[in-house]
């Protein structure tokens, strides 16, 4: 039986390096969280399925950029099934 969490954890990490952000939902399973560590980028949570919570994120990372200068390549990560919530 397989739950595709060998994919998951490697796909994060595959597109994603230490200049990136991630932006990543609180409620991901740890497939998710393990792919995000293995990943080395930069990563912010944002509360579960909270859309307000997410642009106030983006909106300060926006601003962290243009302080710094530094740009960078932004993934927001969510599941389309939340396994932790049933």
């Amino acid at each position: 039986y397989s739950d595709a969490s060998s994919t998951i954890k490697s796909v994060i990490p595959a597109f994603s390096n230490k200049n990136d952000r991630l932006v990543v939902d609180e409620g991901c399973n740890a497939s998710v969280l393990t792919g995000v560590k293995l990943s080395r980028a930069k990563v912010t949570y944002f509360k579960h399925n909270d859309i307000k919570d997410l642009e106030r994120v983006l909106m300060k990372i926006q601003e962290e950029e243009a302080a710094t200068s530094m740009k960078q390549r932004r993934f927001i990560v969510v599941e389309g099934i939340y396994s932790n919530y049933g």
